[in-house]
């Protein structure tokens, strides 16, 4: 089966694992700090803040740009933590609608609405979000949601070095992991470098001194040594991940009857493409391709096929509200995969299923329309 998304760990990362078992402490250990420093140099930032994963990053994030009073504004087309770590904290959520070209939060959407709030764009699929335009519009505090874009560049900087705080994941489908959970913060700003610290480590100043109500979010030392070799290898499997979108652009754009393709580089942003997402114009046909692929051995994904203002957690307060600009991506998207160790010809072999399913006319087939509804069932 082709997955849509898949990890293989280095030689080197196994060996650096089994060294820091036998030599290194095992929570908080030496790697953890390397792991923080390296990191900080690669996204460009001064600190960095290893955490046990992605959430309780963005949570951390959060609570040291003030969340609880600002509120948070950020995009309904995403994952549910993005906007659910503010809620914990009882902030206020509010959302803007995405654009249509790449499913980034609207810079224009946020400047309207930010007033103060904290601001989280988030940079989907890997493809970098208009956070420079943001900030020129607005003086709210940003956070960036990197957890999918590991790399990425927007006007020749890495995200994550543009707001007052970023986040990244490394949970085991996205660009770079550590062998299990685990997330970072980075920051130039040291109050919330600082701010970070303590509430990573149960509010601790010193061995038993506690300043203010922190949490346990450490990341293991052995996550931590195999993110310093999976690092290493970030860019060059970045670079494998662009030219399978290109492939996947080249082999499918002839196809425009029938589908929407996924944003290419441009001068001034490079995507790391976590996935590879296409829109098929007929949201009735996403179903009944997404399981003629799964039955051809590929697995696609749909992220995400229910927007935030229509999940269980958000929908009364957003009764009767419409985005709808997200509601069509979560209609329409379909993610192929697009990781680093696919080969050349698992590329085409996607894109030719891809071909026949519209060239055939499968979607027009009653077994498939039937496959496809169980299919969509099965994708939420």
């Amino acid at each position: 089966m082709i997955s849509v998304a898949k990890q293989e760990l280095p030689k080197e990362a196994v060996k650096e694992l089994l060294n820091r078992l036998s030599d290194d402490r095992w929570v908080m250990g030496e790697a953890v700090r390397e792991f923080e420093e390296r990191f900080a140099e690669y996204v460009g930032v001064d600190y960095a803040v290893a955490m046990c994963n992605g959430t309780m990053a963005l949570l951390a994030a959060y609570e040291a740009l003030g969340v609880r009073e600002r509120g948070l504004v950020t995009t309904p087309y995403t994952f549910v933590a993005t906007a659910a770590a503010a809620t914990f904290l009882g902030s206020r959520v509010d959302f803007v609608d995405v654009l249509p070209e790449d499913a980034c939060i609207d810079p224009a959407r946020v400047i309207e609405k930010a007033r103060g709030a904290v601001v989280c764009a988030v940079h989907i699929f890997g493809y970098p979000a208009r956070v420079d335009a943001i900030i020129e519009g607005t003086d709210a505090p940003i956070v960036e949601d990197c957890a999918q874009a590991h790399g990425a560049r927007l006007r020749g900087r890495r995200v994550g070095s543009y707001g007052d705080a970023a986040v990244f994941s490394f949970y085991p489908s996205k660009n770079m992991t550590v062998a299990g959970d685990g997330g970072m913060l980075v920051t130039s700003d040291e109050r919330v470098y600082r701010r970070a610290l303590m509430l990573r480590d149960n509010g601790r100043v010193s061995r038993y001194v506690h300043a203010i109500a922190g949490l346990n979010l450490r990341l293991n030392t052995i996550n931590a040594a195999v993110g310093l070799v999976e690092l290493r290898y970030l860019d060059d499997w970045n670079e494998a991940r662009r030219r399978h979108a290109r492939l996947y652009h080249d082999l499918l754009r002839d196809l425009s009857e029938h589908l929407e393709l996924g944003p290419l580089p441009t001068s001034d942003r490079e995507p790391v493409y976590n996935t590879y997402p296409i829109k098929v114009r007929c949201a009735e046909h996403r179903g009944a391709l997404g399981a003629w692929l799964e039955a051809h051995g590929v697995r696609a994904a749909v992220y995400y096929p229910l927007p935030l203002h229509r999940q269980p957690i958000y929908e009364g307060q957003f009764r009767g509200a419409s985005f709808p600009v997200a509601e069509d991506w979560s209609k329409r998207v379909l993610n192929l995969p697009c990781h680093q160790f696919l080969s050349e010809g698992e590329v085409r072999y996607v894109a030719s299923l891809v071909r026949e399913f519209f060239e055939r006319e499968v979607y027009r087939e009653c077994e498939w329309r039937r496959r496809g509804a169980e299919w969509e069932e099965s994708v939420r």
